[in-house]
């Protein structure tokens, strides 16, 4: 099996749980051997036993993100490491991008980072598609890891049992395939209202974890945030003025907006914005209507919290 170093930030460890459930399969057909710190047992020192399992590691694996560049035994220890095994040709390093930094203006800047592009996994309309591009080019890393064992085993000197038979290195034989296996789809009703639940429920905990974060840093601002099953409305007080008031709502049923509206007010049939969903064949992604800017851009559920955010915050910021 192919040894996995996953190296990242402790405040990243939602996303390298994450990463580690899109693993599964590699791990289930016994091609991965993945490790992170977690896995160290009480008592046992932590420097020595991260340092021995990066050094016997093949394939290391570096989460990127601010917290992870801002961490200096993530950037000084774990990252310069592993650069320096793979300029030894000791073992493979992906980097894979979480969020927005500063990356480029690394050492990571020359390797070839992933989701496609270096796009950040946050900035995907859906996670789980980026998520699968990592996989799919981790599993070809695999292969070519598992194709120079095969051909080192091969050419390798044969050795003689006591017996005086030869006794030959086994060689790797699986089948091999391509990576490129994404085929067009259909999206039920069923998943297009899931994935809009899901959506609604992100905004509204971004919602609310802003508030709490804005009365945080100004003394003089108050608020009221209230939700139900589908929707939740906001009003945000100035030194006991309302500056602030929005309702969103998640339209179910046989509602004919068909979608996660936005209002300056709590009146459910005052609709300023909508967010539909979308899909492109491959994934589903959230879309921007109603006299909104970039209309029919795919947003990710950050994208459209941001968006709905800032048209809410606006009045405070005038």
């Amino acid at each position: 099996m192919v040894k996995v170093f996953i190296s990242y930030s402790h405040n990243d460890e939602a996303d390298r749980n994450e990463l580690e459930k899109h693993l599964s399969v590699l791990r289930r057909q016994k091609l991965i051997e993945p490790w992170n710190d977690r896995r160290i047992l009480a008592g046992v020192n932590l420097g020595n036993e991260i340092d021995k399992k990066l050094t016997e590691s093949d394939l290391i694996l570096l989460l990127v993100s601010p917290d992870f560049l801002a961490s200096e035994y993530c950037y000084s220890k774990e990252m310069e490491k592993a650069l320096q095994m793979r300029r030894e040709e000791i073992a493979w390093v992906i980097p894979i991008i979480l969020e927005y930094c500063d990356w480029k203006n690394t050492p990571l800047k020359d390797l070839r980072a992933c989701p496609k592009d270096g796009q950040p996994i946050s900035e995907y309309p859906n996670p789980n598609k980026a998520f699968q591009e990592v996989v799919e080019d981790i599993r070809e890393v695999i292969d070519k890891i598992r194709a120079e064992r095969a051909d080192a085993c091969e050419t390798a000197p044969k050795e003689v049992s006591a017996k005086g038979d030869l006794k030959l290195q086994p060689v790797f034989v699986d089948d091999v395939r391509s990576s490129n296996l994404r085929i067009k789809k259909g999206f039920t009703d069923y998943e297009r209202d899931s994935f809009k639940k899901e959506a609604f429920e992100y905004i509204r905990k971004f919602f609310k974890n802003s508030l709490d974060e804005l009365k945080k840093r100004n003394p003089d601002i108050e608020y009221i945030f209230e939700k139900e099953a589908n929707k939740f409305y906001a009003t945000v007080y100035r030194s006991g003025c309302e500056i602030a008031s929005c309702s969103v709502i998640n339209r179910v049923g046989n509602d004919s907006w068909r979608g996660i509206t936005y209002s300056r007010s709590k009146q459910d049939n005052s609709v300023s914005s909508l967010l539909t969903v979308q899909d492109d064949g491959y994934s589903l992604f959230l879309a921007p209507t109603l006299m909104m800017a970039n209309s029919n851009e795919p947003l990710s559920q950050r994208g459209a919290a941001e968006l709905y955010w800032n048209r809410f915050i606006e009045p405070l910021q005038q």
